[in-house]
C-alpha cells in the first residue's frame, strides 16, 4: 500500500564526500514536511558513508543536521553518529562486515499546532548493529533500539513524551 500523497519512485539525489567519509541528500528538498522529505530522511539512515578499509576495530564518527518534521512542524536535528567495526561474515561471495553505531541527537523548532503556538524540543539516543556489503557498499540487515524524548510546549499546555523503538532493517 502507497500513502497518500506519495508518487512512487520517489527521485533522490545523493553525494559522497569520500574524505569526509558522508553522504549527502540533495534532493528532496528536506526543509519541506512533505512526504518525499520523509523517505529522504529514511534514506539518509541506511546509506552509510563508511572509510575504505574496514577491519575489526576501525572506527570513524559523523554528524548529520537536517529537518524533520512532527505534526507538520519543522524541527532541526542535530545527530552525531560514531562507528566500531566488529566483526564479518561471508554470505554466499560478499563479505559483510558487521558495525555497531552509536547516535545522539538534539533537535528543536517552533510551529504551531490547533491553531497556537508550540515549541517543541528534546533528545534522542540509539545504537543499531548492521550488516554492510563491502563489494556495493549496501545495508543489508540490522538490530537496534532508539529512545526519543520529546517536549512540546505551548501558552495552555505542555506534553512530555518518551519514545522507545526497536529497529530492524532487512534487504528483500
Amino acid at each position: 500500500m502507497v500513502p497518500e500523497g506519495l508518487a512512487l519512485p520517489v527521485a533522490l539525489s545523493a553525494s559522497l564526500d569520500a574524505d569526509h567519509g558522508v553522504v549527502r541528500i540533495t534532493a528532496p528538498d528536506e526543509s519541506g514536511c512533505g512526504v518525499d522529505a520523509a523517505v529522504a530522511q529514511t534514506v539518509r539512515e541506511v546509506l552509510v558513508g563508511a572509510p575504505r578499509r574496514l577491519v575489526r576495530g576501525t572506527s570513524w564518527r559523523d554528524s548529520l543536521r537536517t529537518t524533520v518534521c512532527r505534526d507538520s512542524i519543522p524541527l532541526t536535528l542535530v545527530s552525531i553518529r560514531s562507528y566500531v567495526v566488529e566483526d564479518a561474515r561471508v554470505e554466499g561471495g560478499p563479505v559483510v562486515v558487521m558495525i555497531r553505531r552509536r547516535s545522539s541527537s538534539t533537535f528543536s523548532g517552533m510551529g504551531t499546532q490547533f491553531g497556537e503556538p508550540v515549541t517543541i524540543t528534546g533528545e534522542g539516543q540509539g545504537e543499531l548493529l548492521f550488516g554492510l556489503r563491502l563489494d556495493d557498499g549496501q545495508m543489508v540487515d540490522g538490530n537496534g533500539l532508539a529512545t526519543l524524548t520529546l517536549s512540546l510546549t505551548g501558552r495552555r499546555k505542555s506534553q512530555a513524551v518518551t519514545q522507545n523503538a526497536r529497529l530492524e532493517i532487512r534487504r528483500r
